[in-house]
């Protein structure tokens, strides 16, 4: 184990007048980035403090790099977002098992983020490819989807139960745990559901 840093998780629980401390490393610089900037905007979230930060790589060394950060002991949770996308099994199952050695919390969509966006509309289980979403989310919203769009978690947020009974209800279709092979799938809501326990 890396003596450098401690580890998030095991660190003692904020003291009642201290703001718990997360991270959300985001893969994608605009898609997961924004929509969760909207959520910390909308949901003005209290008792917490949540600080995202864009890492575009693979899984892996998006961990590997979280655990090379200089401030990673200021937090209390750590969360790493990323697609699945075109990325090896090797690369995923490599990523997790790091995660987990680090206590590195891991949130991913299979095959990309917009599955999550798919969800707040209808169930959907079918695999089919990114630019296969993006037409998809184009008909349902109405205009042609952008993935810099700042505004998606409030535009989406009326139909957000939706989304996450959706996406429990999909994960529950596998007997698999492995994201690589449940296509598709997303554990999205986990974190979105974990962020709203702090919003007023």
């Amino acid at each position: 184990m890396n003596k450098k840093h401690t580890l998030p998780y095991l660190k003692k629980r904020p003291e009642r007048n201290e703001r718990l401390k997360i991270l959300i490393v985001t893969q994608g610089e605009k898609t997961e980035y924004n929509y969760f900037n909207d959520l910390k905007r909308i949901e003005r979230l209290t008792n917490v403090s949540v600080s995202i930060k864009p890492k575009p790589k693979d899984p892996k060394k998006m961990i590997q790099a979280i655990c090379k950060m200089n401030d990673i002991d200021s937090y209390d949770r750590i969360w790493c977002v990323f697609d699945i996308d075109e990325f090896t099994e090797k690369n995923i199952e490599k990523a997790i098992s790091e995660a987990g050695e680090k206590k590195i919390k891991i949130v991913y969509s299979n095959q990309c983020f917009e599955l999550w966006y798919l969800l707040h509309y209808h169930f959907f289980n079918t695999a089919i490819l990114r630019k296969q979403y993006f037409s998809k989310l184009s008909k349902l919203l109405g205009n042609e989807y952008e993935k810099n769009a700042e505004d998606l978690y409030e535009k989406l947020s009326s139909k957000q139960p939706t989304a996450i009974k959706n996406a429990k209800r999909l994960l529950s279709k596998y007997a698999s745990d492995s994201p690589f092979k449940n296509n598709p799938s997303t554990t999205v809501h986990i974190l979105v559901e974990g962020l709203k326990k702090y919003s007023p």
